[in-house]
């Protein structure tokens, strides 16, 4: 899965973030859905794009200012509060997912 995470050039896709997921009321079945929502925003993933829990943030593209962006949206939407070092310590979406869910 993570090859087709190389094919795209999301920056250069999305240069503008609107975050539209902000203060949303939109339900999903599972927190990897979640993610794939906030994520086509904060990181300009094209919508569509599937993640599995071993997508990395290397296959994400993340820099440290998208990692800065993903927790204070993640935060906001979930309603909880996330530690750097708790954050840091995620690889993966599988990594996330369980960090979320813990804080819920």
């Amino acid at each position: 899965m993570g090859n087709i995470f190389k094919l795209f050039d999301w920056k250069k896709l999305n240069s503008k973030l609107t975050l539209k997921s902000t203060q949303s009321k939109k339900s999903f079945d599972t927190t990897i859905d979640a993610l794939e929502y906030l994520f086509e925003d904060v990181l300009g993933i094209p919508n569509g794009v599937k993640f599995s829990e071993s997508t990395t943030r290397e296959d994400l593209r993340m820099d440290s200012l998208d990692n800065l962006a993903s927790v204070m949206t993640i935060e906001t939407e979930f309603k909880i509060d996330i530690k750097d070092t708790e954050w840091d310590n995620c690889a993966n979406v599988g990594d996330m997912v369980k960090l979320i869910e813990s804080k819920l």
